[in-house]
């Protein structure tokens, strides 16, 4: 088995959420155009340029005017201050239920392997809690193995709904599985 030297201590560093500006969105776009979170969002391609923007936009105009929003998690390091993007989080009301929230997130491919996306969610929880959500939850697609595990680690429990969903990239329709926080 071959090991891999990590490059980084990111057990050292403080891992934080910020609201994300319109100035993060060029590193929103290298961000979801990596093939790594291509691959996960289930498109044969990188977004489209101009209908990301779009989008991004939009969300960043709303968050002053409802629950939730775009984060971008920063790696702040202890001994410099330095920080550095590695990853996106997404939180947003529930259709059914505007006291529960949903959210995604992203860990930036140069980083994937050091806990950021197992240091990210209780990050992700307290955000919603102090955003005024009551009921926190996420879709996992079921071939994710890790996200699964950092779930399920985080008190999370799956409700036993699932959702299908076409993945392109794969041609072929895969479940979504839905997890509850159980309790803060």
């Amino acid at each position: 088995m071959k090991v891999t030297k990590k490059t980084h201590n990111f057990d050292e560093n403080l891992l934080i959420l910020n609201n994300a500006e319109l100035e993060d969105f060029d590193y929103i776009f290298k961000l979801k155009s990596a093939q790594n979170n291509t691959y996960w969002s289930g498109y044969k391609s990188p977004p489209s340029r101009n209908i990301l923007e779009s989008w991004f936009v939009e969300k960043i105009l709303k968050r002053k005017a409802q629950l939730g929003g775009l984060f971008i998690a920063y790696l702040k390091t202890i001994n410099s201050g330095n920080s550095i993007r590695v990853g996106l989080v997404n939180i947003y009301s529930r259709e059914s239920n505007q006291l529960a929230c949903e959210f995604g997130y992203e860990v930036d491919s140069r980083f994937v392997g050091n806990r950021i996306g197992s240091r990210m969610i209780p990050l992700i929880i307290d955000k919603a809690f102090e955003l005024g959500y009551e009921d926190v939850y996420c879709w996992v697609r079921e071939d994710n193995i890790i996200s699964k595990k950092i779930v399920l680690k985080n008190n999370f429990q799956q409700t036993g709904i699932l959702n299908r969903k076409y993945i392109e990239n794969l041609n072929k329709i895969i479940h979504m599985i839905e997890f509850r926080l159980l309790n803060r």
